[in-house]
């Protein structure tokens, strides 16, 4: 699959291609589309319009993230980090990060992360993560998948 993104008389348009098909002609739904200003920086619009709706969205409407709420987050890419912008908008109390790239820790307490843990540094992820929630958790993974 190719996700190809690209502005169409003004309009930022996504599709995912499977197996290359190009087509002359797309139909899209009004709400699939929006205007963005001529000017608008292509790469930016094309994460936002990706990347910043896929996580915080899954947060606050398939997870239904409530207030008070502790979250893990596996993967600190894209995604992964606006899933915990979106934790963080409403209202959970503790964001635990996971990423095998070190790097990525800076980035997640930035957008809001808590806590942080590089599986390669521990011998058993599925312990560290009961002991850090004593058990209760809402993961983004499981977000997408209800």
């Amino acid at each position: 699959m190719v996700l190809v993104a690209f502005l169409w008389m003004g309009i930022l348009s996504c599709i995912i291609w499977a197996a290359l098909r190009f087509r002359i002609s797309l139909c899209f739904p009004e709400i699939a589309v929006a205007r963005i200003r001529e000017d608008a920086p292509f790469d930016k619009v094309c994460y936002i319009g990706c990347g910043v709706t896929t996580g915080v969205g899954a947060v606050a409407f398939d997870a239904k993230v409530e207030p008070g709420s502790t979250v893990a987050v596996f993967g600190l890419g894209g995604i992964g980090l606006n899933v915990i912008q979106g934790a963080k908008m409403v209202g959970a109390d503790r964001i635990i990060g996971f990423d095998i790239n070190p790097t990525r820790e800076k980035l997640g307490r930035n957008f809001g992360m808590n806590d942080f843990i590089n599986p390669n540094d521990i011998d058993d992820v599925t312990q560290a993560i009961v002991d850090m929630t004593e058990g209760v958790l809402i993961t983004a993974s499981n977000a997408l998948e209800m």
